[in-house]
């Protein structure tokens, strides 16, 4: 999930429970540009809860969505897949440098302790983040595992349609590479509330490293529900009408907010217990300095004016575009209609940045069990 191989056509690959997406970057000279991009909505029931559940339905429609694309015909069998946030654990730890000499053994056991499934059911992955040799701490190494049923489920899906995966990585990874640039070190700590269609990513990143992430029931749809029950409404209507009002309270007499802030005020105290988690977990951090807002639901307007509030902390929006040049792009597309391919983005840029956020800042120290 974490190594970094040297193919160039590799096109990234977003699989939720309710959308399929792809996105093909090309490299221009020295600029990333969008060769290829599409989306699908998948009926309820093919995926649920990032498990697949009709392996036949969900290969005619990646098949479909692969044939049909805006821009430039994919033309290579090479992807680099996401994996559903939820059923993946990642997480940066410690180990003291006197573990060096079995390094390998020494994160397995580690790993152990962290990780609620045994490890022969998974894949585990890691690599060091900093070896602590300057500063004669401890070696931090950020380790990725996902089962072996749901890896291998999504390895048979895609060749299945003539595909090779060459990367599964987790969504927080892809995101963070989409969204940050190595132009500031992105050296303080920094919240990413990535809010999708199914389920909320809580990301810290901080010294220049994935810390930790979390997943959370919050959605989109289940705001878009709450809406329609509310008003008594259809579901298509519901979504209409949480565009257009948001947590606007001048707009729609106010009644859209006034359903919907009651859950994003959940979310509000959900990302408190995440940082004082987060605070106890690793002793000595700070806290977060900033707020970065990602995925479909990052422009629901006045998100983040609220979040603004009631976290007493600046709120930016993502840009998933910030590190290609759309201009030269024969597939024009604005940063806000981007937010929804955050992730796929990112997957596509894993073989093409020249600095990765999500790699380890120090050369040659990447490992693998």
């Amino acid at each position: 999930m974490l190594n970094i191989y040297p193919f160039k056509n590799v096109f990234g690959l977003d699989i939720s429970d309710s959308d399929i997406r792809l996105a093909l970057l090309k490299k221009r000279g020295k600029e990333i540009i969008i060769a290829s991009l599409n989306e699908l909505p998948l009926p309820d029931g093919l995926i649920f809860d990032g498990e697949i559940k009709d392996d036949i339905k969900l290969r005619n429609l990646l098949g479909r969505l692969i044939k049909n694309t805006s821009g430039k015909k994919i033309n290579t069998p090479y992807v680099n897949c996401v994996l559903p946030e939820r059923k993946t654990f990642i997480k940066l730890i410690a180990l003291p440098q006197s573990n060096t000499s079995d390094l390998g053994e020494a994160i397995k056991w580690e790993a152990a302790q962290h990780i609620p499934m045994s490890l022969e059911e998974m894949y585990l992955d890691w690599q060091i983040i900093d070896d602590g040799k300057r500063q004669d701490k401890n070696l931090s190494v950020l380790i990725a595992a996902a089962p072996k049923n749901i890896v291998d489920s999504y390895t048979n899906l895609l060749e299945g349609v003539g595909l090779t995966p060459i990367s599964f990585e987790t969504e927080s990874m892809a995101i963070t590479r989409s969204i940050l640039s190595g132009q500031n070190n992105n050296l303080l700590p920094l919240l990413i509330i990535d809010l999708g269609g199914d389920h909320t990513n809580l990301i810290i990143f901080d010294k220049n490293s994935l810390q930790f992430s979390s997943t959370l029931s919050f959605s989109g749809k289940g705001i878009t529900q709450k809406i329609a029950e509310g008003l008594k409404m259809t579901f298509a209507d519901a979504e209409k009408a949480k565009i257009i009002c948001g947590l606007e309270t001048k707009k729609g007499k106010g009644q859209i907010s006034k359903i919907i802030t009651p859950l994003f005020s959940e979310l509000i105290d959900k990302i408190g217990e995440t940082e004082n988690y987060y605070l106890n977990l690793f002793p000595g951090r700070q806290k977060f300095k900033k707020i970065i807002l990602s995925g479909s639901g990052a422009l629901l307007k006045n998100l983040d004016i609220y979040c603004q509030k009631k976290l007493n902390l600046p709120v930016d929006i993502a840009n998933p575009l910030v590190h290609l040049n759309v201009k030269q792009s024969k597939i024009k597309i604005l940063a806000e209609q981007a937010c929804p391919f955050t992730t796929t983005i990112g997957l596509a840029l894993k073989n093409l940045l020249t600095y990765d956020v999500t790699k380890s800042p120090l050369p040659g120290k990447k490992e693998k069990t």
